[in-house]
């Protein structure tokens, strides 16, 4: 007969003690790995939703991750990249598209392929910068601007030079004066008659480059952006006339200047402040693509293809005016909506008269408020003067 012994009390209560602390362990290991695994999942997808894909600008695709990510493969609407890899940081990241050129449709579709997963975003993106060409247009002298998606334009390309009268056509080249002399309306025409696809350059077209220019910090006094101000060009009454430009590879060409001196009192003829620190009539900036353009801040004025019935633009009275005194028309300014005459941005003269057109950056005597964002808007579409001029653009 087998004896049957009953357990001591503290015996029991020492096994009773084992599995309670094999439990718990048992427990916390688990716990520890599906919280792992569940932190992981979460993180996986965070890092998934935390790719944000922004534009393309320039045939660049532009991406911003949460994390440090690698991407294979993207797909806009129903053409695909492989990209072999591609490591992205932190951040905002471009993606170069060249060697997988995508055309200027909309992508509703946009699939981003990442070692993290497949992120699917159903919007729309447009490639704002085919690669026009712009060699082989009229008088060869045109250059190629990339499109502003906030200002509604598409890549354009714009004379290098304000246009000048060749036989009656408007030619873009260094040598003669510009055509002036000319009403907006006839600059129409005139920028018409090339072909099917030549217009007088917009008010959107010109604020395209100009704010193309203002990102650039070559086109600073400083060489930093925002920082002393943007060059300008021939506004000091020094020669009292239109300049040719004889020597394209000077960009003082014939102003007497070459970004040393300081400004008098002749360059202030129009406003009555006190002259302001502006040495260099530099006529040229560049943009983006590394193209240089002539004369947009000065030596004459240009008409735009705009016109406004609302042209007092809310201020309520006729004369120049600062930018911050301007509201609702945001897309007038520079993108640095506080920087002033002071700056080289120039000033708006607007006008309570119905019926105004655009005619932007001023003229060899408008002073310290000339400038690439220099608006006037008190003439009418049948105004003409020898110191209002034009350029054309070419939208394919």
């Amino acid at each position: 007969m087998i004896s049957k012994k009953a357990l001591s009390p503290v015996v029991a209560t020492a096994l009773l003690l084992v599995v309670a602390v094999t439990a718990v362990v048992g427990f916390q290991t688990w716990f520890q790995n599906y919280s792992s695994q569940l932190f992981t999942d979460v993180e996986s997808q965070d890092s998934i939703n935390s790719v944000n894909i922004d534009s393309v600008v320039n045939n660049k695709l532009y991406v911003k991750v949460g994390e440090n990510t690698t991407i294979s493969q993207i797909k806009l609407g129903n053409k695909s990249c492989n990209l072999g890899n591609k490591s992205l940081s932190k951040g905002m990241n471009s993606i170069d598209l060249g060697t997988c050129p995508i055309g200027s449709d909309e992508f509703e579709d946009v699939v981003v392929f990442t070692d993290k997963g497949i992120l699917q975003e159903n919007h729309q993106l447009k490639n704002t910068d085919t690669m026009i060409d712009c060699s082989s247009l009229n008088g060869s002298e045109w250059i190629r601007v990339p499109g502003n998606s906030n200002l509604g334009t598409d890549s354009f390309c714009v004379m290098k030079y304000e246009a000048k009268n060749v036989s009656g056509t408007p030619t873009s080249q260094p040598s003669q004066t510009p055509w002036v002399n000319i009403n907006q309306i006839d600059a129409r025409n005139v920028c018409s008659s090339l072909g099917s696809d030549y217009h007088l350059i917009t008010d959107p077209e010109w604020m395209t480059i100009a704010r193309n220019a203002e990102a650039q910090p070559e086109n600073w006094n400083s060489s930093h952006v925002g920082i002393g101000y943007i060059w300008t060009g021939h506004n000091d009454n020094s020669p009292s006339n239109a300049l040719s430009v004889s020597d394209d590879t000077d960009p003082y060409d014939q102003t007497g200047d070459s970004g040393t001196g300081s400004c008098d009192g002749s360059r202030d003829s129009w406003p009555s402040e006190n002259p302001w620190g502006c040495e260099g009539q530099k006529r040229t900036l560049q943009i983006s693509t590394g193209n240089t353009i002539w004369d947009i801040g000065g030596n004459v004025w240009e008409w735009t293809n705009d016109t406004t019935d609302n042209a007092d633009l809310d201020t309520n009275s006729a004369g120049w005016h600062k930018w911050t005194e301007i509201t609702g028309y945001d897309y007038l300014e520079p993108l640095n909506s506080s920087l002033s005459y002071i700056n080289g941005v120039g000033r708006v003269y607007t006008s309570t008269k119905t019926n105004r057109n655009f005619r932007r950056g001023g003229y060899w005597d408008t002073g310290r408020y000339a400038g690439s964002f220099t608006l006037d808007l008190h003439l009418t579409p049948a105004s003409k003067n020898t110191n209002i001029g034009f350029r054309c653009t070419y939208t394919p």
